[in-house]
Order: structure tokens, then sequence, then C-alpha cells
């Protein structure tokens, strides 16, 4: 996609290369992170690494307590939900980030609003947590903002990551301005009147040092 800093090879400040942590490696950082009193650990990977994130799944429920997100974005199907809801997941992330599908398509064009859609629904057949989020600052309007809130009251999401642009050196939106604080507070408030949702969380780099009391305080 046109803003990702995170896949390989796309941005120098990113995880611009590649990387594969072995079983023990994943062993020795969650006890490290269960021991820091976190509760939950957050496995992330592009298409196509669904061993890799079964693998670290299985290792982090074997050796610890802590709760599993999974987030491989659209990279999945009724199969492999329920291989991971066997292995013990807590929660699926598939954020559809906006859900103006012109600008989808625009920004990520080798990616499907209808299958990230899919997954969502799949989901929550599946009896899994659905986390979904939405990406602020990328060109979307305040309708489409309070559109997607609609969308993932419809799905019964219980958890909404809102994310704020950041623009990454090396990628085609660099010079992309990012969002104010304010409009992220603002959403954070909108966002817990959707119903279902009962956890928004704010994942890095939307907050910074300077502004984690402001997000705490917005609820």
């Amino acid at each position: 996609c046109l803003f990702c800093g995170f896949a390989t090879g796309t941005s120098p400040e990113g995880y611009f290369f590649e990387h594969k942590k072995l079983p023990e490696e994943i062993r020795r950082a969650a006890k490290i992170i269960q021991k820091s009193g976190i509760r939950r650990v957050s496995l992330s990977a592009g298409y196509g690494n669904f061993e890799l994130i079964l693998k670290a799944l299985e290792v982090i429920k074997s050796e610890t307590d802590l709760k599993v997100l999974v987030n491989i974005g659209g990279d999945l199907n009724r199969e492999k939900l329920n291989i991971l809801k066997a292995a013990g997941v807590d929660t699926i992330c598939c954020n559809l980030e906006t859900v103006n599908k012109s600008l989808f398509k625009k920004l990520k064009p080798s990616d499907s609003f209808k299958q990230r859609y899919k997954v969502c629904c799949m989901v929550k057949e599946a009896g899994v947590e659905l986390s979904s989020g939405i990406l602020l600052g990328i060109g979307e309007t305040e309708e489409d903002r309070l559109n997607h809130l609609l969308i993932l009251e419809k799905l019964e999401v219980e958890e909404i990551p809102l994310m704020r642009f950041h623009p990454f050196k090396g990628t085609p939106m660099e010079n992309y301005q990012a969002p104010s604080l304010n409009l992220l507070l603002s959403m954070i408030k909108l966002a817990k009147t959707v119903k279902s949702a009962y956890r928004i969380t704010v994942p890095f780099p939307t907050v910074d040092y300077n502004s984690v009391v402001d997000v705490v305080k917005a609820g």
C-alpha cells in the first residue's frame, strides 16, 4: 500500500529487512512481556505468513498466560480461522482502514476491501473476538469516518484500533501531512458509542510520549 512503512523494502524507517524469529526468541520475548505486567501480545505479519504466525501463537500459548491478537490482514479463510481458534487465539484483527472503497483501491491497489470485510464476518461467525480499525488522515472525509463506525457497529466488533496516519520516508505518501491529535481524540470519543466495542486501542506510531495522557483521558 502507498503509506505502509512496515512491509519489507518499503521504508528505511520501517521493517525494511527480512526478519524471522526463532521459537526460542519468541518464547523469551513472550516471557519478558508477561513479566512486565502486559497481558496481551500482538502477532502481526503480511500475506503468506500464516504458518509463521501459527507457530508463534502455539509457542506463546504453551509458555505463558498471555492473550494473543493475530493480525495478518485479509489472508485468512475459514480453515485457517478454525486452526487459529483451536490453537487458542483470543482476538483476530482485520483492519478495514477506510470504508471509502475508491480511496481504499487507490491507496491499497494490491489488496481487497471485499476480502477484508469477508474476513471480519468470518471471524464473528467463528466466535472469535474481532478487532477492526480505522486509519485516520489518509484522505477520507468526516462522512467516511462516521460510515466506518456504523459498519463496525453492524459487524459487532469488540475492539477498534484508531490509527493516526504517519508518513514514512521512502513511501509514496512520505510528504503527506499527518492528521492532528485532535482528530484522534475526537474519534476515540465517537468510537466509544459503538455498543459492541469494549476496547479502543491506539497503536504505535499513532500515539507518542507527548500525547499518551491526552489519549488516555479521551477514553
